[in-house]
């Protein structure tokens, strides 16, 4: 089983990729240049009129990435999130794996976890 979440994975000015070290979060596998890695990666990139990519390094540029749950409260006691990445200065990032399988179990803990928070608060209406 996965140890508990820490919560944001990358922030501010580190690499844009986790871990970072070379091995799998989920279950340890080191990573080796000939093992295939399973992936989550996000990004936006400036554009011109013509739709080619600008450089971006001019440019202050934060990704995010989180996963939640809005419920209908209007003082959101029914919503929870988890903040995976938070102002990280790049205009991308990478979560990597060593399978789709420990990606989808990373996933799914996460939303374990959610469930669990929002358990322990007042239930949702939804």
């Amino acid at each position: 089983m996965m140890a508990p979440l820490s919560h944001p994975l990358l922030q501010y000015d580190d690499s844009p990729w986790f871990p970072h070290i070379p091995e799998c979060p989920v279950c340890g596998t080191a990573f080796k240049e000939s093992n295939c890695i399973a992936y989550l990666s996000s990004g936006a990139l400036r554009v011109d009129e013509n739709g080619d990519s600008v450089d971006a390094r001019d440019l202050r540029v934060e990704s995010l990435f989180h996963i939640g749950f809005h419920g209908v409260s209007s003082d959101m006691s029914d919503s929870v999130d988890a903040n995976i990445v938070a102002d990280l200065q790049s205009d991308q990032f990478d979560l990597q794996y060593c399978s789709l399988k420990c990606l989808r179990q990373w996933l799914n803990n996460v939303v374990d976890e959610l469930e669990t928070i929002l358990s322990m608060s007042r239930k949702s209406g939804c």
